[in-house]
């Protein structure tokens, strides 16, 4: 099953049921039901579509703790990315990342 994340808070009746950043998983029949206080409600995968983004499973990431005393020192690091994409993607994500990077260093 595919894992989706929340781009917004879903409100019903001015009550959120759902909150941003929150993991869904819909059912075989794409549909997604939750418990509230005014009963379970039923979504749609269709009604959802524009406030979910699927979470790619592939990706893989690790953090390492330093030591305190080493977190102010400027040296050398080593960022590493593994995952799958086509060579576009890719070179889309090398061009975001070295924009970026850039203006955070």
């Amino acid at each position: 099953m595919n894992k989706f994340i929340l781009l917004d808070d879903i409100f019903i009746l001015d009550k959120k049921v759902l909150s941003k950043d929150s993991l869904i998983e819909f059912t075989k029949d794409e549909q997604l039901f939750v418990e509230t206080d005014l009963g379970q409600i039923k979504f749609s995968k269709d009604l959802l579509q524009d406030k979910i983004k699927m979470v790619k499973e592939d990706i893989q990431v690790s953090i390492s703790v330093i030591d305190e005393d080493e977190e102010y020192q400027i040296k050398n690091w080593r960022l590493q990315l593994d995952f799958k994409a086509s060579k576009r993607k890719v070179q889309e994500i090398e061009t975001y990342l070295r924009k970026t990077l850039q203006d955070m260093l």
